[in-house]
């Protein structure tokens, strides 16, 4: 997993503080990698975790999450971009296609 990519899954064991368990996002960062947990309307800061760490976090969470991780563009930035009608606030996210 390159920095333009994001890895997401459910970690259904987290404390439940509003909705149950907690949606992680993990990233690499130039001095490794980093994971956030959130969920309807909270989010945790940035925490750097091992690799090993987040095998075992992913192997904890597997059966409830019926295998399934998602990789992800990582958001880059916003800008205003003009429109027809005045501008809007754009979301843009890194490019993950091969560039081969």
């Amino acid at each position: 997993m390159d920095e333009r990519c994001a890895l997401e899954f459910f970690d259904f064991f987290h404390p439940k503080i509003s909705d149950p368990g907690a949606y992680v996002t993990v990233h690499r960062e130039d001095d490794g990698l980093q994971f956030q947990l959130g969920n309807h309307g909270w989010s945790s800061a940035w925490q750097p975790i091992t690799r090993d760490a987040l095998v075992d976090y992913i192997h904890k969470n597997r059966e409830h999450n019926e295998g399934r991780l998602f990789l992800k563009a990582r958001y880059k930035e916003s800008r205003m971009v003009k429109t027809k009608t005045g501008t809007s606030q754009t979301s843009y996210y890194f490019d993950i296609r091969d560039k081969k």
